[in-house]
């Protein structure tokens, strides 16, 4: 009798990927766009609900569909070895990204979008290989660098309507991840 691989479940992370469109659609559909308000506002203090918010609002469809593409295939790369993974890149990239805008935003400006988590994520996948030294975090990291490395770009000043504070934040948080996933399973 052969036994079959256990194929990691993606359905959450798919479900997650869905729910992002469906909030996105209510925003333009029914208010306008005007939920983009609830996201994250540097130096506000009194706004800590913009760190919940933040990732599931996007500025329009187009900015959903980049971050959409970057969490479903990062996603399914960090779950392919188990979901502690996506929790640790997760987990850092949200706290990462939430601090550098906080601290390095614009005062008055308000950041939406999952790119934090898109950029931890990335980061996590490429510090994992380094963290853990096995074969597979290699493999995946090399093949994040070779198709994806030029995202190192988008985590420097650049566009004044893309949050490279965020961006930062998400890829130094995701390389923390990497580094207590590595303590945790020594």
């Amino acid at each position: 009798m052969r036994s079959r691989s256990k194929q990691p479940n993606t359905l959450p992370l798919w479900e997650f990927i869905a729910l992002l469109w469906i909030i996105e659609i209510v925003d333009q559909v029914l208010f306008n766009g005007q939920l983009d308000g609830f996201g994250l506002q540097p130096g506000n203090w009194n706004h800590w609900e913009g760190i919940l918010f933040m990732p599931f609002l996007h500025a329009d469809f187009y900015h959903l569909l980049n971050n959409s593409v970057g969490l479903a295939i990062f996603g399914t790369l960090l779950i392919t070895r188990s979901w502690n993974d996506l929790y640790y890149a997760s987990i850092g990239a949200i706290l990462g990204c939430s601090l550098a805008v906080m601290f390095l935003g614009e005062p008055g400006s308000v950041h939406i979008g999952a790119s934090g988590l898109v950029f931890g994520w990335w980061s996590f996948l490429i510090a994992r290989a380094f963290y853990q030294r096995n074969f597979q975090s290699i493999l995946i990291a090399i093949f994040v660098i070779v198709f994806f490395g030029g995202m190192i770009y988008s985590i420097l000043p650049g566009e004044e309507a893309i949050s490279w504070q965020g961006h930062f934040g998400g890829a130094i948080g995701g390389v923390i991840g990497a580094k207590l996933m590595k303590n945790k399973f020594r």
